[in-house]
């Protein structure tokens, strides 16, 4: 058995690699931060590419994976309050399987760079690789889609442009293309000359995406603007059971939707299970309401609970969608015993089976619940379903004023332009907002704050080049890895 001893691994090259993906973690943070992305993933490269063999090159990439989904995911470490050291447990867990996917494709990396070292097919199969693995962590029921780099592309629309026609992985390659890029500039800064095609390559690449990215900003959407009204309500977890809260809640939801139901809203979107029971026990109160409403709540057949969202509109009441995609341990147990031990979750939640749109004054709105905005293919089927508006219906304040907020709503916006759809998030303590269909801001509110939104938005109906084509490009890579993999076995 041979074993990977770390002292053969230059300490410089870990602290390195490590100190980088700490870095790289801060772009999801913080909006502003978000352009670490585009170069901090060169102190991972360098030691990975630069290891004396395979087992190295995992290990480093792991080690450095590590501390970077260990921050990533740290709002899970808000659930404390209501699962103990279980979160924790799971936090830990968590980062340390998905920091395999950092070390495989470290593995990769070196494997591509020494085969094929300075060379136009390395720089695109390396950024290739890391898509492979970054899609197969972010797919299937056990999904963890946060940390996908693409996504830190938010803060230069003109770039973010890109997800409309291959999805947010196609965004993820060019970070790593720009990564990689810098990476040869440095281990080839003594005979740059020989660089010179694989940089105009690449430079023609970077032009044409911007190219492309101006001209959609600048592209009008014809359509009709509507007026919505979104309602933060922040009703904190512990002041939501119980009758006297309950009668304080619902009065205060009613106020609030009445207030913003005065200036002309076609919609008026409440949070998700934001109901302190079954929808059943609370629908008589919505039939009063001036306008059409869409809420999350909880609802109970034939003995299974779902979480779902509602469609009211006077005495007229929707087939409702319950949620598909239900967040392990948290909404579902997959594995039963767990339940006698983490007492908040002993009721494992059903999921749902079919997509439901719901009608709105002659207009298909698409509603995604928490977690399934960050499901790219649930948001394309709703969209290929007829959604012209997609919305999403959250709870975020399990998480407190943790990043989560923030990478929730970002993550929507990609749904946004890779859809070509405006997109709503109504979250019970924020944040709450809209971007129209190339992810620029309409509104957004601030977190932990009573308040209501107005945004208008357009209603479309044309189908975008990611919509055609789904996970073409994911797939397209894996292909394009594979087939390196056995020419170069068939070569030797």
């Amino acid at each position: 058995m041979h074993v990977v001893r770390l002292e053969k691994i230059k300490i410089s090259f870990l602290i390195i690699a490590i100190v980088s993906s700490i870095t790289l973690s801060f772009s999801f943070h913080l909006h502003s931060l978000e352009f670490l992305s585009l170069f901090c993933l060169v102190g991972v490269l360098i030691p990975i590419v630069k290891a004396t063999n395979m087992k190295q090159a995992f290990v480093i990439g792991w080690l450095s994976g590590l501390p970077f989904f260990l921050s990533v995911s740290f709002f899970l470490v808000s659930l404390t309050k209501w699962a103990g050291a279980y979160a924790i447990l799971g936090w830990i867990l968590l980062s340390c399987l998905e920091a395999l996917s950092f070390g495989l494709f470290a593995v990769s990396a070196f494997f591509i760079h020494n085969l094929r070292p300075n060379s136009l097919s390395s720089m695109l199969l390396i950024p290739a690789a890391w898509v492979v693995f970054e899609f197969l962590r972010s797919i299937g029921p056990w999904a963890f889609a946060w940390g996908v780099l693409g996504y830190t592309t938010h803060f230069f629309l003109p770039l973010a442009q890109l997800a409309n026609l291959i999805g947010v992985f196609g965004l993820s390659f060019i970070i790593l293309l720009i990564n990689y890029s810098l990476v040869l500039i440095i281990l080839n800064r003594k005979n740059l000359r020989r660089m010179l095609k694989p940089f105009l390559v690449t430079l023609i690449i970077l032009i044409v995406i911007l190219g492309f990215g101006f001209f959609r900003l600048n592209k009008t959407t014809v359509s009709v603007k509507q007026n919505v009204s979104i309602i933060q309500p922040n009703i904190s977890l512990e002041k939501k059971f119980g009758l006297v809260n309950s009668i304080t809640n619902i009065s205060f939801l009613n106020k609030l939707t009445i207030k913003a139901s005065a200036k002309n809203s076609s919609l008026v979107i409440w949070p998700e299970s934001i109901l302190p029971g079954y929808f059943d026990v609370y629908s008589d109160n919505l039939v009063n309401q001036r306008n059409p409403i869409l809420l999350g709540s909880l609802r109970q057949s034939k003995g299974r609970v779902y979480n779902s969202a509602f469609f009211v509109n006077g005495r007229v009441f929707q087939k409702p969608y319950d949620k598909i995609y239900l967040v392990p341990f948290g909404e579902t147990l997959p594995i039963s015993w767990i339940s006698n031990v983490v007492k908040p979750l002993r009721q494992s939640l059903t999921s749902g089976t079919t997509l439901q749109l719901f009608k709105n004054q002659g207009h298909q709105l698409g509603v995604l619940i928490c977690s399934e905005s960050s499901n790219q293919g649930l948001a394309r089927a709703v969209t290929q379903k007829g959604a012209e508006l997609l919305i999403t219906i959250t709870n975020d304040n399990w998480f407190g004023r943790s990043s989560l907020a923030h990478q929730h709503f970002e993550i929507g916006a990609f749904r946004a332009i890779e859809n070509d759809r405006y997109f709503i998030q109504s979250a019970n303590s924020g944040i709450s907002g809209a971007t129209n269909n190339k992810g620029e801001l309409i509104a957004k509110s601030k977190l932990f704050q009573r308040s209501y939104l107005k945004a208008k938005v357009k209603y479309i109906k044309e189908s975008s080049f990611f919509v055609s084509l789904g996970y073409f490009f994911p797939y397209l890579c894996l292909v394009i890895c594979i087939a390196n993999c056995l020419i170069s076995n068939f070569a030797k």
